[in-house]
C-alpha cells in the first residue's frame, strides 16, 4: 500500500511540474443558440478582468441576462486547478419560452504528459430548468453530467491516454430553461489528490480480485 502512495503522490508532481509550462490564452465563448454569441479572449475585448488567467464578462445574449460569466485558467488557478466556469443567467418574459445558453472556457499548453492521466471534473449549482456539465479534450467529451432542476453537485474522474502541449481542454455548461427564470452552475477540471487516487486504485484492484476469484469458481 505504500509504493502505491508513493507511485500516486509521483504522478500528481510530475504533472504539477509539466502543469506549470507556458500555455495559450484562455477564451471564454457564450452562445444562445440563436444568433447572439460573445467570444471573449484572456485580457482581450470585453473582458473586464485585468488579472491574467481570468475572464470576466456580463450582459445580455438575446433572451439572457448574465450577472456573472467567469472563466478562469493558469497562471491564476494554482496547480492542480486547471479550469474554472462559473455561469449565473437569468431569462426575460420576451424569449419564446425555451431558452438554451451554452458556456465554455478553454485553454491549452498543460501538457505534453505521455502517460495515462487522470483528470476531475466537479460541479454545482442551480438550475430552473436542465443543465449539463461536461470536461473535453480537443472537443471530445470525456466526462459529461446531464441534470434536472434543482440543486446540483457531483464530480467523476475521467482518464486521457496521453495529453500534449497542444491540446485544448474545455469546460462546457449548458443551461436550458423557460422565462423569466434564473440559474447558475460552476465546474472545475483538476488533477485530482493523491488519496483520490488510492482510494479508486483500491476499488479497482478490489474488483479486479473479486472478477478474478469469481471467474476460477465458474471454470
Amino acid at each position: 500500500m505504500k509504493k502505491v502512495t508513493v507511485l500516486m503522490m509521483a504522478f500528481v508532481l510530475v504533472f504539477l511540474a509539466h502543469a506549470q509550462l507556458a500555455h495559450a490564452q484562455a477564451v471564454l465563448t457564450l452562445n444562445d443558440g440563436l444568433g447572439h454569441s460573445v467570444s471573449v479572449t484572456d485580457n482581450g475585448s470585453g473582458d473586464t478582468n485585468p488579472l491574467v488567467g481570468a475572464i470576466y464578462w456580463s450582459g445580455t445574449l438575446g433572451n439572457w441576462t448574465l450577472a456573472a460569466s467567469l472563466g478562469q485558467s493558469q497562471p491564476l488557478l494554482v496547480a492542480p486547478n486547471l479550469l474554472d466556469l462559473n455561469v449565473s443567467g437569468t431569462t426575460s418574459n420576451s424569449g419564446s419560452g425555451s431558452n438554451t445558453l451554452t458556456s465554455t472556457v478553454s485553454d491549452s499548453g498543460f501538457g505534453p504528459y505521455n502517460q495515462p492521466l487522470a483528470l476531475e471534473l466537479s460541479y454545482g449549482g442551480t438550475l430552473d430548468g436542465t443543465g449539463s456539465f461536461t470536461l473535453l479534450d480537443n472537443s471530445t467529451a470525456i466526462a459529461n453530467f446531464s441534470l434536472n432542476a434543482g440543486a446540483v453537485h457531483g464530480s467523476a474522474i475521467a482518464y486521457l491516454p496521453s495529453l500534449a502541449s497542444t491540446d485544448v481542454l474545455e469546460l462546457e455548461t449548458v443551461l436550458t430553461q423557460g422565462n423569466n427564470l434564473s440559474s447558475t452552475g460552476d465546474e472545475k477540471a483538476r488533477v485530482p489528490e493523491p488519496s483520490t487516487l488510492l482510494l479508486l486504485g483500491a476499488a479497482l484492484l478490489t474488483f479486479a480480485v473479486v472478477r478474478t476469484k469469481l471467474a476460477k469458481h465458474g471454470a
